[in-house]
Parts: structure tokens; C-alpha cells; sequence
């Protein structure tokens, strides 16, 4: 018999069947762990042993969390908490990396003005990442929300605080997972989601991650990075040298450059690329370099 893994219990996978969710063990090779099964896997079982034999080939996997077979990826951000474009970013490229197609969700729409979308918009719209709107406070956006999931196997993904379990269980209609207030003092969500599961919800299956607050790229090679920043490296090949890495460059030498100057290019988004770049690659701008001083090299004592 064939489903899906959606959550594990005491060592045990449960899963998710036409006929209902059926508690499985997990023996030999085919265990729980960094090279063994995880949530979202496909596999086969024997029903009257409730044993599973096999995991099927997996279309992606994500190393953390650990979670496999995903759709799309709902990104979700907020003004509260900040948000941390890097990680959307990065997030953005992972889902590229994986063949995973990515979807930014703007929570708390009724704490937001319209400058903030658009700002947004103006971000990532280039990407052709859809940008929805929402507000499980007021009901905006929901359905828009609904009809993306339909269908589709969707891993909720963002900053811990920006009201993903709270958007969950507007679209359930009920209260399945637990909401935290943002702390006072640090405007931080705490994590509330303390492990990845796979919930169906109106047709939908959602991957309700824990925090899901780093992201780690697969590849860490700094020239290979370049690719990953889809809207700059389009500018590419207009660049005077095949070589060139954007970075120090001037607009005779570097169509991205030129693209900054004429605004055809966010520069939000230019310096973010340039400082996870610098931090791959152990460059940096002329300007950001500082002397040295008399005794930098010393131990301390």
C-alpha cells in the first residue's frame, strides 16, 4: 500500500493513506534520520504488518528542516517582526535550487500600509515570485491564500512571529496549532511550531516547519552564487568580461552596474547579494576595507 509520511511518533511513521493515516515502523535501512526517511516522503508499506518497505524517489529534499516531495514554498513576512529580506532571499534561491516554486505572502496586512507592498513588489516582482496579501485578523486575502494551496504539497517558511501557525488556522477554521505573541521589548516571535509536520487543510497539504528561521544554501561556491541572484545575473551578459562579479565595477565594464544607475535593478536587492557574496567569496568593497592598526596582529594576553 503507497502514502505519505506526515509526521513521526515514539520512533514510528504516520501515514497518510486514501483509506485514512495508519502508524507504520520503521526497520533496517529505511529509518528515521539524516540519510533516512523524513516528512514528506513517499513510501510503500506492508498493510497487515504496518511495516514500511520502501521510500520512493524523492522530487527535492530540504536539508533543514528536513522535509521532502514540496510544491511550492510559502514565504511568509511581516513589518512585525522586521522583516529579513536575506532570508527571504535565500530562501527564494533554495526553492530555485530544488525546483520548489516560491510564493510571498504578506501577513499581517492589517498592521501594513501600502507602501510596504509595493515596496515588495518592487523587490521581488522582477523574479516573477507571486505576492499575495493577507490578514488572518480581518479575513483579507485568505481566499487568495486558499486557491494557491489547493492541490499542492506547501511548506510555510519565514521568520518565527510573522503569523504562520495563525494563518494556518484561519484557513482550517480552527485553532490545530499554537500562536505566540511577539515579545515587547524586541518586537521577535519565539518559536511555536516545535516540529515538521504535514497537515491536510481544505484539500491542501501544509508543511508547518519549526521556525524555519535559517536558511543554508546547497551550494557555497561564491562564483557559482552569482547564478542564484536570478534578476542581477540577467544583466550578465552584457558585462564587458565574462569574469566580472558586479562587485567594484563601473558601468562601462558592468551592465548590472548599469542597470543600478538606470533603475532597471533594486538596489535593496543589489546589497544583499553583495553582502552574502562578500561573506562567500572574503571580498570587499575598497571603501569598506579599514587599515590596519599597531597591534592588530598581537595576542592578547
Amino acid at each position: 500500500m503507497q502514502g505519505k509520511v506526515i509526521n513521526f511518533v515514539s520512533g514510528k511513521a504516520m501515514v497518510k493513506t486514501a483509506k485514512g493515516n495508519v502508524l507504520c515502523e520503521i526497520r533496517g535501512k529505511i529509518k528515521q534520520g539524516q540519510n533516512g526517511i523524513v516528512v514528506g516522503d513517499d513510501v510503500e508499506f506492508d498493510e497487515n504488518l504496518e511495516v514500511i518497505t520502501m521510500v520512493n524517489e524523492r522530487r527535492n529534499v530540504l536539508v533543514r528542516p528536513r522535509v521532502a516531495n514540496i510544491d511550492q514554498m510559502l514565504i511568509c513576512l511581516s513589518t512585525q517582526p522586521p522583516a529579513d529580506l536575506i532570508l527571504v532571499d535565500k530562501l527564494i534561491m533554495i526553492c530555485n535550487q530544488n525546483k520548489i516554486e516560491p510564493i510571498i505572502c504578506i501577513t499581517k496586512s492589517d498592521l501594513q500600509d501600502v507602501a510596504y507592498a509595493k515596496n515588495i513588489s518592487r523587490q521581488y516582482g522582477p523574479l516573477g515570485v507571486k505576492i499575495l496579501t493577507c490578514s488572518s485578523k480581518t479575513g483579507e486575502g485568505i481566499q487568495e491564500v486558499e486557491a494557491v494551496l489547493e492541490h499542492k504539497v506547501t511548506a510555510f517558511a519565514g521568520q518565527s512571529g510573522v503569523g504562520k501557525s495563525a494563518l494556518i488556522n484561519t484557513i482550517d477554521g480552527s485553532n490545530t496549532l499554537k500562536t505566540q505573541e511577539l515579545t515587547k521589548n524586541r518586537l521577535r516571535g519565539k518559536n511555536t511550531t516545535t516540529s515538521c509536520s504535514i497537515f491536510e487543510v481544505k484539500g491542501a497539504l501544509i508543511v508547518d516547519t519549526p521556525g524555519f528561521c535559517v536558511a543554508n544554501l546547497k551550494e557555497e561556491n561564491a562564483e557559482d552564487f552569482l547564478m542564484l541572484y536570478t534578476d542581477i545575473y540577467s544583466f550578465a551578459d552584457g558585462c564587458r568580461y565574462k569574469s566580472c562579479n558586479h562587485i567594484d565595477k563601473t558601468e562601462d565594464e558592468c551592465a548590472v552596474v548599469r542597470a543600478l544607475s538606470e533603475g532597471k535593478l533594486a538596489k535593496e536587492r543589489f546589497d544583499r547579494f553583495y553582502k552574502i557574496y562578500s561573506r562567500l567569496s572574503g571580498k570587499r568593497k575598497v571603501y569598506d576595507k579599514k587599515p590596519k592598526r599597531k597591534g592588530d596582529n598581537k595576542c592578547s594576553r
